[in-house]
């Protein structure tokens, strides 16, 4: 009877638990809840970083939360979780929604662009205040946002200093481990961790755009062992579940992304810019890319255009891929361009010529990769000169090598404009007995039209595609050229000879 008794009370007492759906959820995640507490950044392919380099502590969950809780965030030093604790974050969830309050967010910050979603860990308020380090921790329904700051932004907008009011150490040189640890709600219980290392890196620059450029970036860092950042910057922030929204502070991660290039912070061990290695692929790019503000600026900015730790690379055929219509076979031509570095004491190289019967639209310093129907031939080795009917357009396509130049800084820490490169080419074209028949001044600036159908240009002030219309006599010439910069003065490197034989035809 007393064994009766004491199992009609256990049964009541669960009977209640189970009508307590807080308590029930817990209790559910530590017991029968799979895994939901992942580090999806920093990736495995980005775990090295640049000394002092601040960095996201970010999870997507495999599935939707309905009650995640709270989550502690910690960075150890050594290869695992014993080490020598040196930075701390906790969240405060809303009891009643196991998730970060809009309530605790800094919604109106001056330094911020609104991308549409401000669940960003850099806009934690609550509790401690906006600039206090130890609270930069969001948790919602899909993710969850940390934000550890390594020391290269310790002047903008923090404290820099850690729960008992001490500064922070900056992060440098040598391994550390990352701790993620599930406090309450649906994550409860569940742990995991990641090592990472501050040191040196060897990055590989370039911009996205078109797609397969972005790919072969990839694919050529994965070949020679480079580093390419794909990780969100802290202060860079888009959540692909919520249609690509986010929040941007370029004071933040301007600066993160340019020590991934040249680390100029004081009281670095080993990450500084003598020994920088970086390489940059010259393909689509202008004034208002990353890649020229940030990446090649900083190059620039230390005079290593030259070292022999950067590399300049650029498309064999100036393009990812070419395809178009043999004139003279009347076959479809798909040809794939493979990235290269310049020659030794090149600073302008020819990638192409293409030829065009006469009535071809002008289309000077542009580029359509869509049109892929036009009727041309095109020759890819132009050391042994290029062979021309007569009357008939032909086009030269090249890249220009970045020279040395001064930059200027703008309101953006680490962002900065270049004040000199290889602007124009001139040309000067002369016959088989000498005589100087033609000239002209090109710019180096040209378009593409990514967009399929628009006519919106994308420029690259570091390539060119000249046109030449002056074929009507059959014979032998020779194209002399040379990049002038923006001074106007010539630049070493930069000249280069071509031999055109215009062949007559016999048109009916």
């Amino acid at each position: 009877m007393k064994h009766l008794f004491s199992f009609q009370i256990l049964t009541v007492i669960i009977l209640i638990i189970c009508f307590l759906p807080a308590v029930c959820a817990v209790a559910d995640a530590t017991d029968d809840t799979p895994q939901s507490l992942v580090i999806t950044q920093p990736s495995d392919n980005e775990t090295n970083f640049g000394e002092k380099r601040d960095f996201y502590v970010y999870g997507v969950f495999p599935d939707r939360l309905e009650y995640p809780g709270d989550i502690r965030i910690e960075v150890m030093k050594g290869d695992n979780a014993d080490g020598e604790r040196v930075r701390l974050l906790e969240s405060h969830v809303d009891p009643s929604s196991g998730t970060t309050p809009m309530s605790s967010i800094e919604t109106n910050y001056s330094e911020g662009l609104d991308w549409g979603n401000k669940m960003v860990a850099d806009l934690v308020k609550e509790p401690g205040g906006l600039y206090d380090p130890s609270n930069k921790l969001v948790v919602t329904n899909d993710y969850y946002l940390g934000m550890i700051l390594g020391g290269v932004t310790k002047d903008f907008d923090t404290t820099y200093r850690d729960n008992n009011g001490d500064p922070l150490e900056d992060l440098t040189a040598g391994n550390y481990t990352i701790k993620v640890t599930g406090l309450s709600g649906n994550l409860s219980g569940q742990t995991v961790e990641k090592n990472i290392t501050f040191g040196l890196t060897d990055s590989l620059f370039g911009t996205d755009r078109p797609p397969v450029n972005l790919q072969n970036r990839i694919s050529y860092a994965g070949i020679h062992h480079l580093r390419i950042d794909r990780d969100w910057f802290p202060g860079y922030f888009l959540f692909p579940g919520y249609n690509n929204t986010g929040y941007s502070i370029p004071k933040r991660w301007n600066p993160n992304n340019a020590i991934e290039s040249i680390n100029d912070q004081n009281g670095t061990v080993i990450d500084t810019p003598v020994v920088a290695n970086n390489s940059l692929i010259l393909y689509n790019i202008n004034e208002k890319s990353t890649t020229y503000g940030v990446e090649l600026s900083t190059i620039l900015k230390y005079g290593l255009e030259d070292n022999r730790n950067t590399t300049f690379l650029l498309y064999d055929i100036g393009e990812p891929y070419l395809t178009y219509i043999d004139s003279g076979t009347g076959t479809r031509v798909n040809v794939t361009g493979t990235l290269t570095s310049f020659q030794e004491g090149n600073r302008m190289a020819f990638t192409r010529a293409e030829m065009y019967q006469s009535d071809f639209p002008e289309h000077e310093n542009t580029f359509d990769p869509w049109n892929n129907t036009t009727l041309m031939q095109v020759d890819y080795n132009l050391s042994d000169g290029i062979t021309v009917p007569s009357g008939d357009v032909f086009m030269l396509y090249g890249v220009t090598k970045p020279i040395q130049s001064s930059v200027n800084e703008t309101n953006i820490p680490h962002r900065y404009t270049i004040n000199n490169r290889i602007a124009h080419v001139t040309y000067l074209i002369r016959d088989e007995d000498g005589n100087d028949v033609y000239n002209s001044t090109r710019s180096v600036n040209l378009s593409r039209l990514f967009n399929q159908g628009s006519s919106d240009r994308f420029n690259s002030i570091f390539e060119f595609g000249h046109e030449f219309r002056m074929t009507d006599k059959p014979g032998r010439y020779t194209i002399i050229s040379q990049g002038i910069d923006l001074a106007g003065k010539p630049v070493e490197g930069a000249e280069n000879t071509i031999t055109v034989t215009v062949q007559r035809t016999d048109k009916i």
